[in-house]
C-alpha cells in the first residue's frame, strides 16, 4: 500500500487539504497477500512474542512493588526498635547526616527513574 501511495495510485485528480482513501479507490487496485495460513501462523508468532513480554513487565513491576515494600518495613523495623543496627553502624565510618540525606533521596530518585525507564523499554 505504501508503494500504491507513494506513486499516487491513490489519486483521483481531486486536490483537496484531507485527502481521502475510500472503498471504491481501494477496489481499483491488487495488493498481494500472503497465504491465509502464514496470515495465521504470524498472528499467533505476534500473540506468543506479547504474551512473553507481558509477562515480562508483570515480573518487573511485581519486583519493584515488593522491593519497595521491603524498603518500608525495613525503615519501620529500624524506626520502631525491632531491627538492632547498632552492631553495623559501629562499624561504619562517620559520616554528615545531610550528606546521606541527599544521597538517600537521590538514591531513591535514580531508582524510581530507572524503573520506569525499564519499564518504557519493555513497553517500547
Amino acid at each position: 500500500m505504501q508503494a500504491a501511495a507513494s506513486s499516487d495510485a491513490f489519486s483521483d485528480g481531486h486536490v483537496s487539504t484531507i485527502a481521502h482513501l475510500t472503498g471504491e479507490k481501494l477496489r481499483g487496485h491488487r495488493f498481494a497477500w500472503p497465504p491465509a495460513e502464514e496470515q495465521r501462523a504470524t498472528v499467533v508468532h505476534i500473540d506468543g512474542e506479547a504474551a512473553a513480554s507481558d509477562a515480562s513487565i508483570e515480573r518487573a513491576r511485581t519486583e519493584i512493588d515488593l522491593l519497595r515494600e521491603l524498603r518500608t518495613r525495613l525503615t519501620s523495623d529500624v524506626v520502631t526498635g525491632r531491627v538492632d543496627v547498632q552492631p553495623i553502624a559501629a562499624t561504619l565510618p562517620e559520616l554528615d547526616p545531610a550528606e546521606v540525606v541527599a544521597d538517600v533521596s537521590a538514591a531513591e530518585d535514580d531508582l524510581d527513574d530507572e524503573a520506569a525507564e525499564f519499564l518504557e523499554d519493555v513497553n517500547a
